[in-house]
């Protein structure tokens, strides 16, 4: 696979997750969730393959935005069953930090095969995110959305709408067929990932409103 260049399996639970966020947050939601198996997600490039187009990275010295998404969740949907094979799991989700959160919420308006969806400190402030939304819906029966209170301090004018774009799209899918769940947490975009995470499979298993 070229996108996703390995995978970790944590746990031996009945739900599923499938996760893109670092390695020890991933180690906590193992830890805090016994009856659930974690899938983490090893992506080579994540603002090539977590993008989905393309656009101009408002980051210094990095490259644009390739917009190859659709080939990260090609393989994605072909790892399932290899990952599944042995056992019939109660759900399965898909959550993700950071572009993995906007990798995550895009692929819920691609695929119906995560009903339960989570973006963490996701990076909604993706020029034409919100278009792309109203005209494409997302197949989900939970969507959690977090973000640090902080984030939105930034110096990059595109990064510092974040949480602006990121309540604009809670409203957006909020509907009778899809529970939304949206969290301010303390600190920054790199402060706390476990703790956030942790909110964020709550959130989908029921655990908290």
């Amino acid at each position: 696979m070229e996108a996703i260049s390995d995978y970790y399996i944590y746990g031996d639970g009945e739900r599923i997750c499938y996760v893109i966020a670092g390695e020890k947050a991933t180690e906590e939601l193992s830890l805090h969730f016994p009856d659930t198996t974690f899938v983490l997600l090893e992506i080579s490039d994540w603002d090539r393959f977590l993008s989905p187009w393309k656009m101009e990275n408002p980051f210094q010295r990095r490259e644009d935005f390739k917009g190859e998404g659709d080939v990260t969740l090609s393989e994605l949907l072909s790892l399932i069953p290899e990952v599944e094979k042995n056992r019939k799991y109660r759900s399965r989700s898909l959550v993700g930090y950071s572009m993995g959160g906007l990798f995550s919420l895009y692929s819920s308006t691609r695929t119906d095969l995560f009903p339960f969806i989570a973006t963490v400190s996701g990076s909604l402030w993706f020029r034409g995110l919100k278009d792309y939304l109203s005209q494409n819906r997302a197949n989900a029966e939970r969507i959690y959305l977090s973000l640090g209170k902080k984030e939105k301090k930034s110096s990059s004018p595109v990064i510092s709408t974040v949480e602006e774009k990121t309540k604009e799209i809670v409203s957006l899918l909020s509907s009778p067929s899809c529970t939304v769940g949206y969290r301010e947490e303390e600190g920054g975009h790199f402060d706390n990932e476990g703790h956030r995470l942790i909110n964020a499979v709550s959130f989908l298993e029921g655990k908290i409103d």
